[in-house]
């Protein structure tokens, strides 16, 4: 008797993680790695610049990304690009933008979408706190931008979010 009912409790806590569990997009697993990669001096750049234009066309250049990126020029919150990478997620290229303003780290991802142009030109923007970092992302076209940062929400608001 008592085999029956633990095997059913079993059963009902797989079923109840499965359902009740939080999930995260699936960006913020590399996203998060990369920045602490980023903020240890280890994520490893393809080219390192502080001219935006410069890794846009090196990343153009590459073939290697078939969507659309920007990269971001966000000197005018302070932030210095050192360079960028083209790493790969599930076997698919994603492109990585890294920033610096005084030892304070701000990463720009762009993937493409898992849902593949299921918003059509549609952008939409969130905000998704996890940990210690928080992810702005922006969604257009089967593409998703995601920037990473440790800045408060408050500030990047304030800093950064007028410049995405």
């Amino acid at each position: 008797m008592a085999l029956p009912i633990a095997a059913a409790l079993v059963i009902a806590a797989v079923v109840a993680f499965a359902v009740l569990r939080p999930t995260t997009p699936d960006f913020v697993r590399p996203a998060a790695d990369d920045y602490r990669l980023a903020v240890e001096g280890r994520l490893p750049l393809d080219v390192t610049t502080d001219d935006p234009a410069a890794f846009a066309r090196w990343v153009d250049g590459t073939r290697r990304v078939a969507f659309p990126t920007t990269v971001l020029d966000l000197r005018q919150a302070g932030f210095r690009l050192r360079g960028g990478a083209i790493r790969a997620r599930l076997g698919s290229p994603y492109v990585v933008a890294v920033y610096e303003r005084d030892g304070e780290v701000v990463l720009s991802h762009h993937f493409r979408a898992a849902d593949e142009g299921s918003d059509g030109d549609v952008a939409t923007r969130d905000y998704v706190r996890a940990n210690d970092l928080g992810f702005w992302v922006t969604r257009t076209g089967g593409v998703v931008r995601c920037v990473t940062s440790r800045l408060p929400a408050e500030e990047f608001e304030r800093a950064l979010l007028p410049l995405l």
